[in-house]
């Protein structure tokens, strides 16, 4: 017994049924919730590319700033700002100088912030405390 028939025929009724209620929903808001996915994409790479960088220089770590109200995440070496991600119109000496410095990860701070965090969801989902 196929179940791709009586698949098929729901589809095409409830498509006939709430497709032009779901085509005005998607105009409305569809369009708007994809550019914010999107842009929550794009500040996950940023983040991800400023980690990936911290790792390759000498004491690297990574402070986040916002800038224009968007995140920006500054790679240090040591004590100097050396790149931000994604780049910015600013200088980046301006852009951290009323940070605070106490608040910057390393990438080996992060790599274990993130473990920790996928081991507790794995014992939630399990069920255990």
């Amino acid at each position: 017994m196929s179940w791709v028939g009586p698949v098929a025929k729901g589809v095409v009724k409830y498509g006939v049924k709430y497709g032009p209620q779901a085509k005005i929903l998607w105009d409305n808001g569809g369009k708007h919730a994809q550019e914010a996915a999107r842009e929550r994409l794009r500040a996950m790479a940023a983040r991800r590319t400023a980690f990936e960088k911290a790792e390759t220089i000498v004491a690297g770590s990574v402070l986040k700033q916002i800038y224009s109200g968007k995140q920006v995440w500054v790679v240090f070496s040591g004590e100097e700002p050396v790149d931000a991600f994604p780049g910015t119109s600013i200088d980046l000496a301006e852009l951290v100088k009323h940070a605070d410095m106490s608040a910057r990860v390393t990438p080996q701070e992060y790599r274990a912030r993130q473990l920790r965090h996928h081991a507790l969801q794995i014992r939630e989902r399990r069920g255990r405390p």
